[in-house]
Formats: C-alpha cells, structure tokens, sequence
C-alpha cells in the first residue's frame, strides 16, 4: 500500500521526493493504527453477532469516528514530522476535514470487506455444525433403527422350542442355534 501511494504521488507530482514517503509513510501509519483499533473495538463488543439493521447505523457511526481519528492521527504525524524535519508547512495546515475524506474513502470498504467475511465466515460454520448435526442423527436413527427383539418375542421363541424338543430335537438345535444368533445381532427391547 505504501509503495503504491508513493509511486501514484510520484506519478502526479512528475517527481519523486522525501515529502512524498514522508507524506505516504504518515498517511499509512495513521490508517493501519486506526483500523486496528477499529477492528479490535468492533470484535471487543460484538458488533458483528447483531441482527443485520441495528448494525449498520452503529458501523456507519463507527466508521466515521475512526476516519476522523485517522485525520487527527496524520495532522500530528505532519506536525511532528515538520518539528523534526524541513517539512512543508502547506502540508501541516491540512484540513481535517480532508483528512478525514481520504480515510472514509479507505474505511468505507475495509469495513465493508471486513463485515462481509466476517458474515461468509460465519454463515460457512453454520453450514457445517449444521452437516455435523444432521450427520449426528442419522447415525443415532441407524442405531434405533437395528434389530429389535422385544422381551415376549424371547419368551415365545423359548416356548416354542420346548415343544420343538418333544416333537423333534434336531430342529429343536437348529431353531436354538438361529434364536442365539437372532439375539447377538439384536437389542433387546424392554419396554
């Protein structure tokens, strides 16, 4: 971002200059400090876990608040800098009010973005805890879904073989080995 400002206030003025960094350098400074602080105050109270209307005035507000902050921010950088420097005084008159226009026009969509990643972000958890859920379920309800063997199932199988036995005890065998296997592969039901 710096050396993109430096090299377009170069290209404009037709000639490149320590005014131009230090201009650029302050302007850079001011701004990331500022959207730092913006971005930790916006997280700090939880701006964004709002409904949507209640936000937008407050980020509006917010937004323009920080844009003025940012403008303060460089006239005191300007105003050090010419303490310390052959600054131009031209530049250490600067208007807050433009000052804070060049910021509005970077805050703006740096809060827009920042908003709308935040919400995409979200919505993308919600999507998956939603998945994890549905998959949660569908596992319970093929757990429920298995083999049930109700308590008067066993009691009737039970007595049926007891006759098997009289009748004939090679089915008899044949019937217990199937109901073991039956109640391994089952859940008991007691209900």
């Amino acid at each position: 971002m710096l050396i993109l400002l430096i090299a377009l206030n170069s290209t404009v003025t037709g000639r490149f200059s320590t005014i131009v960094v230090e201009r650029s350098l302050i302007f850079c400074l001011s701004g990331l400090f500022t959207t730092h602080l913006l971005r930790n105050f916006i997280r700090r109270h939880h701006f964004l876990t709002l409904p949507f209307a209640p936000i937008l005035p407050r980020l509006l507000l917010l937004t323009v608040t920080a844009a003025i902050f940012a403008g303060l921010l460089q006239i005191a950088g300007f105003t050090f800098l010419a303490t310390i420097t052959t600054f131009p005084k031209w530049l250490m008159s600067r208007n807050i009010f433009a000052g804070t226009f060049e910021f509005l026009l970077l805050f703006i969509p740096w809060t827009t973005i920042y908003c709308l990643y935040f919400y995409i972000q979200q919505r993308q958890q919600r999507a998956i805890e939603k998945k994890r859920l549905e998959l949660l379920l569908k596992e319970k309800e093929l757990c429920a879904a298995g083999p049930v063997v109700d308590i008067d199932f066993i009691i009737s199988s039970l007595d049926r073989i007891r006759h098997q036995i009289d009748k004939d005890p090679g089915t008899a065998r044949a019937g217990i080995t199937a109901f073991s296997q039956l109640l391994r592969k089952g859940h008991l039901k007691t209900d």
